[in-house]
């Protein structure tokens, strides 16, 4: 286990290390330390472990799979994997997680740059705003919500395959923004430290117990707020 917490130290430093802001949470600059969130978690060892070991496989996937990603809150991402009952079901939830930018990431035909969409809620809230009366009560980082992430990952391979208007091949090595918005590193710091400062993000993942909410338009709210921000894309 000393080694699998060097890892999750390791990570940390990568992360910590950048010079730019790496928390959305209001009133701070930087995301809190892994470790820090695992110790402030009093979890009993055997979770602890399984929190420890899933967590660092977590954050090394994103770093590796998303290296431009810019925030890195975990507070409730972990609080989450740890009440996902016992340590060998937080483990799997977790590996889910690591596998899900694997699918997403630079690595494959999707090639998107941030997990924001995902730690922070965006994609969660539209998901449950479909079908409220189905999906109200399911959290952000739960295995169900995972297993649509999973499914939509094959639907965009198939969109991407068919050169989609939306999701259509990609030329060249840069990222894929199917949004009306920019969602170059300057641009995508300035709107979602405005989001976060005005209350719009569907999930504050810097807290423990954070809000999650999913009954309000985010995504056109992001719209709005990145237009009047001069936002556009290019």
């Amino acid at each position: 286990m000393t080694r699998t917490r060097d890892r999750l130290d390791a990570v940390d430093q990568r992360i910590l290390g950048a010079p730019a802001p790496t928390t959305l949470c209001p009133g701070r600059d930087r995301a809190t330390p892994a470790r820090q969130v695992i110790e402030h978690l009093d979890l009993d060892e055997d979770m602890q472990d399984a929190l420890t070991e899933g967590l660092a496989g977590i954050l090394e996937s994103w770093t590796h799979h998303f290296p431009n990603n810019l925030f890195w809150d975990v507070e409730l991402l972990a609080e989450s994997l740890s009440r996902a009952g016992s340590p060998a079901e937080c483990q799997t939830t977790a590996g889910r997680v690591a596998d899900l930018a694997r699918g997403f990431g630079r690595s494959t035909k999707i090639r998107f740059q941030y997990v924001h969409d995902f730690l922070y809620g965006f994609d969660w809230a539209r998901w449950v705003a479909r079908d409220p009366e189905e999906r109200d009560g399911v959290g952000p980082f739960e295995q169900c919500f995972l297993a649509h992430l999973e499914l939509r990952q094959v639907e965009l391979l198939e969109l991407i395959d068919h050169d989609d208007q939306k999701y259509p091949r990609l030329v060249g090595p840069g990222h894929r923004n199917p949004f009306g918005f920019a969602r170059d590193p300057a641009s995508e710091a300035q709107l979602h430290l405005a989001l976060a400062k005005a209350s719009l993000v569907p999930v504050e993942a810097w807290s423990f117990g954070g809000r999650a909410t999913w009954d309000r338009p985010f995504a056109r709210l992001r719209e709005e707020l990145a237009k009047d921000l001069g936002l556009g894309c290019p």
